[in-house]
């Protein structure tokens, strides 16, 4: 999860994900919620999560598991660097090539995204920057 510690003025921010794709869709991979363009994000514990690919613990969203926090609730990440998005997404791939698991239908993917509303600025796990926000307004497939 998404350690946020800094609030951010700024109105809008633009970065890099990874999604689960199917059809036309976007997904969280690590809670299963289908993205919406300028929808708020629900919180958490208005969903009902479902690890894609099982790469995310499945308790990420549950208060009493060392994985929840209060910061991302009604929140989602995007990396600020193109570089960790891509590395995640290998990651993923190797992980559920490694351990056997059942390849999805749909597809990991990298898209730039916009997120507003409630910016805040932290580090994905220890080290990578991150920015999260409560709507997004934009994906973009590159």
């Amino acid at each position: 999860m998404c350690n946020l510690t800094e609030n951010l003025s700024m109105h809008s921010f633009t970065g890099y994900k990874v999604v689960y794709k199917l059809v036309w869709n976007y997904y969280s991979i690590a809670t299963g919620i289908k993205y919406e363009i300028g929808k708020l994000l629900p919180e958490s514990k208005k969903i009902t999560p479902i690890s894609i690919g099982n790469y995310f613990k499945s308790n990420i969203l549950n208060e009493d598991s060392m994985w929840f926090s209060p910061e991302m609730s009604g929140r989602t990440c995007v990396f600020r660097s193109f570089f960790n998005a891509s590395e995640m997404k290998d990651n993923i791939l190797a992980f559920l090539e490694e351990y056997g698991e059942k390849k999805p239908k749909g597809s990991f993917e990298v898209v730039k995204v916009t997120l507003e509303i409630d910016l805040m600025a932290g580090l994905y796990p220890l080290t990578e920057e991150v920015v999260a926000g409560r709507m997004i307004t934009k994906i973009v497939e590159i």
